[in-house]
């Protein structure tokens, strides 16, 4: 369901792979009840708890997401342990956002600790600095960190399948979260209305995931959302969050819509286009790969969904090509990836 969990196994494998012994630290050991994930897939967990009382010492305790009480990290600290966070998400951002924002929300997302490093994914490089001097962490100790991928969590057999009505009925699917600025519906709603409009042909409908988060905002529902074509004849469908296997079930034949700002890697393009869903995403690092537009460029995405749609059974060979480089290009088995990694991890 989250990106940045399945990364942490992501990371788990490949330090394996390396040569390394890798140890999930956990806040409560997994029972099939809480994390069955965890239970049958052989990862090597243990508690803090577990750690203390078994005197097991660390060469790098890498924290992702959560933190340890700072008790525990001092001791690890005085056993010669490297205390690293690696922040995946776009810090400086979100945290403008909250302190805007008009309802008062706060996302806790900063967990402090005394650190030796900050890392981040090269996509979020220009929040680098920021998260050391929030951290308090030397700008020289911030560091790059390969971003990674794997098709562990959908390597189920299921594929895309041609629509038996045409192009005239496929289905446009917009599942961005809506919880920021950076993956949020509104771009993609105005291109398929725009598009809604020229192509009076299309039979479709809007299935916009996630929906419940646009819903809760007044000025959203009032406004913008209640005006476009779309809406106001019925062609869109509200549904909330699904996990990706259960959304390409339930839309087998649909185009997908994807946009970014600040957040250029995205898991759900990679799991679409390896399964061979066509989306059109806006991630500049992959405008050779894919279907690919230009998120302020509205009039030409809307001249991209016909032509995907109607070449998208014909273009498949090359876009399944596409979904293996890039894959490979972000694999823990790709030596390039593996040699990065290894240089953090040993100071090299």
């Amino acid at each position: 369901m989250n990106g940045l969990y399945q990364n942490i196994l992501f990371l788990y494998k490949l330090f394996r792979c390396l040569g390394h012994q890798s140890i999930l630290l956990t806040h409560e050991k997994p029972s099939r009840e809480n994390a069955d994930l965890l239970v049958e897939g052989g990862y090597e967990i243990l508690t803090p708890e577990q750690v203390v009382s078994m005197s097991v010492v660390f060469d790098v305790y890498i924290e992702i997401g959560m933190s340890t009480h700072v008790a525990f990290i001092h001791r690890m600290r005085a056993e010669g342990t490297r205390i690293v966070k690696l922040y995946l998400g776009n810090a400086l951002n979100i945290d403008t956002e909250m302190i805007v924002d008009n309802n008062h929300v706060y996302f806790p997302h900063h967990t402090y600790s005394e650190l030796d490093e900050m890392w981040t994914s090269p996509h979020y490089a220009i929040h680098l600095d920021y998260l050391c001097g929030l951290y308090r962490v030397p700008v020289s100790s911030g560091k790059l960190a390969p971003y990674i991928w794997d098709s562990e969590f959908i390597n189920e057999r299921i594929t895309w399948k041609r629509p038996q009505g045409g192009w005239e009925t496929m289905n446009i699917v917009i599942a961005e979260p809506n919880i920021s600025y950076q993956k949020c519906a509104l771009v993609p709603l105005l291109l398929a209305n725009m598009f809604y409009l020229r192509e009076t042909e299309w039979k479709g409908h809007i299935i916009l995931m996630n929906s419940g988060r646009l819903s809760a905002n007044v000025s959203l529902m009032a406004g913008l959302f209640s005006d476009l074509d779309i809406v106001r004849d019925r062609r869109v469908i509200c549904k909330e969050r699904e996990d990706i296997l259960t959304l390409m079930k339930s839309n087998s034949s649909a185009l997908f819509i994807s946009h970014q700002l600040n957040n250029e890697f995205n898991y759900m393009t990679l799991e679409l286009m390896w399964k061979g869903w066509p989306v059109l995403h806006t991630t500049n690092a992959w405008k050779s790969y894919g279907y690919f537009w230009e998120d302020t460029r509205v009039g030409e995405g809307v001249d991209l969904i016909k032509s995907v749609m109607k070449g998208h059974m014909g273009d498949e060979g090359r876009y399944a090509a596409d979904a293996r480089l890039l894959a490979w290009s972000y694999s823990m088995y790709n030596p390039e990836v593996q040699q990065k990694w290894q240089d953090l991890l040993l100071r090299a």
